[in-house]
């Protein structure tokens, strides 16, 4: 042994347990972050809803028709989900885009003021335009993916979820719709299996009842085959599920007593929002 060696080894383990508690206080410090609650800004009147009531496996009712999850495990290494479910007889969907304008949360409230929730909704390209359709207040804008992905739509006032190769958009008119790719469940059996890496993700969905389900992973998500497998195993009882834009653009917001905000890393141009049904 070199002289002095047991004094080095005790100075170096003394930093390594240092620099492993400057880690962790990183990691949660990021978290907090990620995770951070903010107060709406002041110009905001969406209508108060009613006290957060906890329920069932950790789901909040937020309204009546509006349930909230905040830590939903996936079943994945790479961490959680937020979710909401919300009765579409008791809310309403609207698509939101700005062609070649992309935005981030906090300017998206300030345009959507008295608004329950949103989610980012189709991919983009550099100038902010999106890829495939979207359909806002029965303006259509893009054009449709043929072969590929899935569109979310209303008919009727019904939210129907169907794959692209379907034609789902070509009957009736279309007031609302978002399309997105892959479709990761259908009639409630995984429709993607293809191998990928983890990603924050996006995701919309229908479940047996009807009711449309928002998920977002704040942190790295499951891999898109990983989350077409946990949708249609889990005990959400989906029957159809769509990937929407995730990575960067990963954004979501749910209006709450303590908001649930999730700002994605990037600006989005488009997104899928809910609505109370009297607005």
């Amino acid at each position: 042994m070199r002289p002095g060696g047991g004094q080095v080894s005790l100075v170096a383990r003394s930093c390594a347990v240092a620099a492993l508690l400057a880690l962790l206080l990183c990691a949660c410090q990021m978290r907090d972050a990620v995770l951070s609650l903010d107060p709406l800004p002041p110009t905001t009147t969406a209508v108060a809803p009613t006290a957060t009531v906890p329920s069932q496996n950790g789901w909040q009712e937020l309204a009546p028709g509006l349930e909230s999850h905040r830590s939903l495990a996936t079943g994945s290494l790479f961490g959680q989900a937020f979710a909401l479910r919300v009765d579409p007889r008791l809310f309403k969907f609207r698509a939101h885009y700005e062609p070649g304008e992309a935005r981030t949360l906090d300017a998206w409230l300030d345009a959507l003021p008295g608004v329950t929730a949103f989610i980012n909704a189709n991919f983009f390209d550099r100038d902010s335009r999106i890829n495939g359709l979207l359909v806002a207040d029965g303006v259509s804008h893009g054009q449709p993916w043929l072969t590929r992905g899935g569109t979310f739509l209303l008919r009727e006032g019904l939210p129907v979820l169907q794959p692209n190769r379907e034609r789902p958009w070509g009957s009736g008119v279309l007031r609302q719709a978002v399309q997105g790719f892959p479709m990761l469940v259908l009639a409630g059996q995984p429709a993607y299996r293809r191998s990928g890496p983890p990603a924050r993700r996006s995701v919309v969905a229908l479940d047996r009842q009807g009711r449309v389900l928002l998920f977002a992973t704040p942190l790295l998500g499951p891999s898109l085959a990983q989350m077409a497998a946990w949708l249609a195993s889990s005990d959400l009882k989906i029957d159809s599920a769509l990937n929407l834009d995730g990575g960067g653009s990963t954004m979501f917001y749910v209006h709450a007593d303590e908001p649930l905000r999730l700002p994605s890393l990037d600006p989005v141009p488009a997104l899928l929002a809910v609505w109370p049904a009297i607005r």
